[in-house]
């Protein structure tokens, strides 16, 4: 298999993450639980070492993919707690969040991704109970993906729960202002958005370095940071309602990624804010 695969496939990134999030779940003091991350994995027909990355290293990767989705999920279970109603989850991949998560089912879930993902999804899901949460919006980010989003019935009216996740430092920094220009337009005083982003620290010498230089051997170079995400947030017009670095929360969990940071030197931030 090359190591990148075309647009007309589903991005290795997107399978090794799912693979992750299987690996996390049959852990007995797993963060999350992702029963179709294994069947969506193998739909691929993909194997799931696609970014060969040190045992080291893999450990530690399945640790911030934990730590990251357990932070997410809880910002969902938030939002749907406020009376929001409509998630956005922008380039979602092989998330399942629609079908993993216990959702009030007048909830619906717009998935964000081309085609060939949302196809591979279809045939997965196709029976799932939950199934009727999921609503697949086939776009690309380059593109009117906002258009495609309304003609899924977003209602731009009422307030939305925005996840951007392991996608805003895949873009250039012109590309990853448009999509947050995009949103906040798309976005009523009461919504939120969750996600994160890479920090300064990416840039230096590290162990995580060796997942950025394999990252990038397979196509999927990281292209954009941000040195303060409140800032950041708020140039957008959002206000933050929490914002960590995943070693933080990792802490938090009991999970120790096995680095030092330095202030002003973040690897990798996760947020929370609201319009």
């Amino acid at each position: 298999m090359a190591d990148q695969l075309s647009e007309s496939h589903i991005s290795a990134t997107a399978v090794a993450v799912a693979y992750f999030r299987h690996v996390e779940s049959g852990r007995a003091d797993a963060l999350i639980s992702d029963k179709l991350a294994w069947p969506l994995v193998e739909a691929t027909g993909l194997g799931p070492d696609l970014l060969r990355l040190p045992e080291e290293n893999v450990r530690r990767v399945i640790d911030g993919i934990a730590v990251r989705t357990r932070y997410i999920d809880e910002a969902v279970e938030d939002a749907v707690a406020a009376g929001i109603r409509q998630i956005v989850i922008v380039a979602s991949g092989l998330d399942a969040r629609a079908f993993r998560l216990d959702l009030p089912p007048d909830t619906t879930v717009f998935d964000i991704d081309l085609e060939p993902v949302q196809e591979l999804k279809r045939m997965v899901i196709e029976d799932h109970p939950r199934a009727k949460l999921w609503q697949p919006v086939v776009a690309d980010l380059k593109q009117d993906w906002v258009a495609a989003l309304r003609e899924a019935a977003f209602d731009a009216s009422i307030p939305a729960l925005w996840i951007c996740e392991g996608i805003l430092y895949y873009l250039t920094e012109d590309e990853s202002e448009r999509l947050m220009r995009s949103i906040t337009a798309a976005s009523v005083p009461g919504s939120r958005i969750s996600g994160d982003h890479r920090g300064k620290g990416t840039l230096l010498p590290g162990q995580h370095q060796v997942v950025a230089k394999r990252v990038a051997d397979a196509g999927y170079e990281f292209q954009s940071i941000v040195d303060d995400p409140t800032i950041w947030l708020a140039e957008h017009g959002w206000a933050s309602d929490s914002v960590t670095t995943v070693r933080e929360h990792a802490l938090r969990h009991g999970r120790d990624l096995g680095y030092d940071e330095q202030r002003g030197s973040e690897i990798g931030w996760l947020y929370t804010a609201h319009r």
